[in-house]
């Protein structure tokens, strides 16, 4: 069973944009091989996509990294960031489609209580914190930091290019990323 339903698994999905779905079916024709990491990927792949040529079994190569040198990945993510010293909570909740419908950011299903959150981590298991919050990429001109980043303790990560890097130097994560 796949995460969620993609592509032409939506529900209605070429009701609404023809243009998508033709281009979206011309793509799927152009590829010579889909990369997968499970059987449950590959059905995912030829029913989303319509696809039914070549799959390769190598995992995600995206994801790979999750599995590498975290240490270099908690060092580069404190260089990069000038965070030396500190720990790292990073929340990266996913994209919500009501901004892409309406062009307008809904933060509602962001609510978190960072201030109780920053509180809890310094309380609990010590040191110095800093939450770092990552929204979706298609959000990212759309963050109104004067809005949402007030306390010095919460920073925007939205604009840092290597995801997996992030979660790997992290020290803790709250995400319901599908991939």
């Amino acid at each position: 069973v796949t995460l969620k339903k993609i592509c032409l698994d939506l529900p209605g999905y070429g009701n609404h944009d023809k243009d998508g779905l033709m281009e979206l079916r011309n793509t799927a024709k152009s590829a010579d091989v889909f990369i997968s990491n499970s059987k449950s990927n590959d059905d995912m792949y030829k029913s989303a996509f319509n696809y039914d040529g070549n799959i390769y079994h190598c995992g995600f190569p995206r994801n790979d990294e999750l599995v590498g040198d975290a240490a270099k990945a908690r060092d580069a993510v404190r260089e990069k960031l000038s965070l030396q010293g500190k720990k790292i909570f990073l929340y990266a909740p996913t994209f919500r489609d009501r901004f892409e419908r309406t062009g307008i950011v809904d933060y509602s299903p962001f609510n978190v209580d960072f201030e109780k959150l920053h509180s809890a981590l310094e309380n609990n298991l010590g040191g110095d914190w800093v939450i770092l919050v990552k929204f979706h990429p298609i959000m990212q001109n759309a963050i109104d930091e004067d809005i949402y980043f007030t306390l010095p303790y919460v920073l925007n990560a939205t604009s840092y290019n290597n995801m997996q890097e992030l979660i790997c130097g992290s020290d803790m994560l709250l995400t319901d990323y599908s991939s």
